[in-house]
Formats: C-alpha cells, structure tokens, sequence
C-alpha cells in the first residue's frame, strides 16, 4: 500500500512539472512572435524601390496620348492650291480704247485658263470679247506670266505677251499685253482682279485700259 501511494505520488508530481513546462514553453513562443513583431523595422521608400524593382520590365507600356492636331495652319482656310497647277475662269469690266485725238469706252468679256509649267511661272491664255454699242471684236491674248503668294490668302501675278484679234467689220489687229492681277482664295474658289494695258500694233497712238473682276477654281492637276 506505501509502494503504491508512492508512485501515485511521483507521478502526480511529474504529471505537474509537464504541465508547467508546456505552459512556459507556449509563453516563451508567443513573446518570441511578439518580439518579433514589435522589433520589425519601418518600411521605407528604399525599400520600397527594391521590392519593385523589375517589374516594370513585364509591366504593359501606358498607352501614348495622340497628340492634338495643330490648329495654327491657316492654309486649310482657303483654297489648298498646293500642287494644283491650273486654274481656269472668266473676267469681265471696263475697257477705254484711246487714239489719236479721240477716246472711247467699251465691255470686256474673256474666259482664261491659267497653267504653271514650273513652280510660281506660266501661261494664261483667254478668249476675249471687247465692244461697245456699234463695234466688237474676238481677242486671243497669250501671256507669260509670274504667280507670287503673298500670304496664303493673297497671289500676285504679273506678265507680258501678245494679243491678236478680229473685229466685226472683218479687220484684224494685234498687240502687246502687259497686266497685273491680284487673286484672293477663298473657301468658295478664287477671286481676281485684273488691270491690263493693250496697245496696238497698227498704230503707236492706239491702245486700251482695262479694269477687270472675275472669279476662277483650280484644276484638279
């Protein structure tokens, strides 16, 4: 019976102590984590640098922004006679023939084509018809001429040439031609005005001013 309640004894004691070390062991554990916790050095932007680094190589690229067209060409206001080199149209005003000791005024009505063989020169070929109440005449003038843009609104041209013509009554006639135009484009085609002096042939002391308006668009060529 003593051996008996003896080791009752022993291991009531040694059931104990392996409790208390379970206890002590679990409680050294968690202040371990704690520790661990507690101790964790701030995360700083270095750090943040280094964790992310090399990433961005697999990263999508961002989309590019189309950048906004410019509004500051004010070409596109007017017609884009770039890389056009005709243009075709008809004029129509005042004509004052003067001779020797007399002076009249008559109509002027042509149609014209205008072409560049190289660039800002070329040629302007017209029909013409000029008259007044009791006379007429069909004029061919044939012009070489200069084309200058100004601005992109406003050209300049100038030439000379020669004219031939046949009047009503049968007679013929031919001359010099020397004029300056000034075209202004527009949304809606080209606008000229035309100031040309014609003097003859047949006579030092013949020849006409004209003062002219007309309209024209530009050949597809």
């Amino acid at each position: 019976m003593k051996r008996f309640l003896f080791i009752l004894i022993i291991l009531s004691f040694g059931f104990c102590f392996a409790q208390e070390d379970e206890s002590l062991v679990g409680e050294t554990s968690e202040e371990f984590n704690n520790e661990e916790t507690y101790n964790d050095e701030p995360v700083t932007n270095e750090d943040k640098v280094a964790e992310n680094e090399g990433k961005e190589v697999n990263a999508a690229p961002a989309p590019k922004k189309e950048a906004a067209p410019k509004s500051g060409n004010k070409f596109n206001q007017f017609v884009n006679r770039s890389g056009k080199k005709a243009l075709v149209g008809a004029k129509f005003g005042l004509e004052l023939w003067h001779g020797k000791g007399w002076v009249w005024a008559g109509g002027h009505f042509d149609l014209f084509m205008e072409y560049n063989f190289v660039k800002n020169f070329g040629l302007q070929v017209e029909l013409d018809f000029r008259g007044g109440r009791n006379w007429g005449s069909f004029t061919i003038p044939v012009i070489a001429q200069a084309n200058i843009p100004i601005t992109d609104m406003f050209w300049l041209n100038a030439g000379a040439g020669l004219w031939f013509s046949v009047n009503w009554w049968g007679g013929v006639d031919g001359g010099l031609i020397a004029k300056t135009a000034l075209e202004i484009n527009t949304k809606i085609g080209v606008f000229v005005a035309d100031f040309r002096y014609t003097p003859s042939f047949r006579s030092p002391y013949r020849g006409a001013f004209a003062i002219l308006a007309g309209y024209a668009v530009p050949l597809p060529f």
